[in-house]
């Protein structure tokens, strides 16, 4: 059954039951936290420029958003699900290119501030082959349609309240440009 399966699911997305991750948010933002910079994401290091860090955290909560829309309700069994799921992926794409090139013209040598390099994530994951095969399915047939599309709803709403808080942090005048 699907409790089983997400019971699974979460052995195979870090060890953590499905249900912690979905219930507080904190699952959301530990995974989309700084792992390579040792810096959780919506922190900001005062020795660096602001932002650097908002471009190089925003880039990576976004690909995260595309990731998890693409690969959680990208095959939904609801039209409005699978239309969210490519309103996500087409905005949020636009978005990151449009922080690409402000940190491109700003900040061409510095080096990477937290978390992975722009599109590392798309590299890893490619078109999600790769983990259809391990998981024995999309997730949708994996979990179940229901849970699936209740997991990513739950895990976007914190998801999207972090990002919007950084940008409240940047329009409060931390932001230099």
């Amino acid at each position: 059954g699907a409790t089983t399966n997400g019971g699974d699911m979460g052995s195979m997305m870090g060890g953590g039951d499905m249900g912690s991750m979905m219930g507080n948010g904190g699952g959301m933002g530990s995974m989309m936290g700084g792992e390579g910079g040792g810096q959780m994401m919506g922190s900001f290091d005062e020795n660096k420029p602001f932002d650097l860090q908002f471009i190089d955290q925003m880039t990576m909560h976004h690909e995260g958003a595309i990731m998890s829309s693409e690969h959680m309700i990208g095959d939904s069994e609801r039209p409005e699900l699978r239309q969210l799921a490519e309103s996500i992926q087409k905005s949020q794409s636009e978005q990151i290119k449009q922080m690409q090139g402000f940190r491109e013209e700003w900040y061409a040598d510095a080096e990477q501030t937290s978390g992975m390099p722009a599109g590392m994530m798309d590299q890893m994951m490619g078109d999600g082959t790769a983990m259809r095969q391990m998981m024995g399915g999309s997730m949708q047939e994996v979990m179940g349609g229901d849970v699936t599309d209740e997991m990513f709803l739950r895990m976007m709403i914190p998801h999207h309240q972090m990002a919007v808080d950084m940008a409240n942090r940047a329009l409060d005048g931390s932001a230099e440009h």
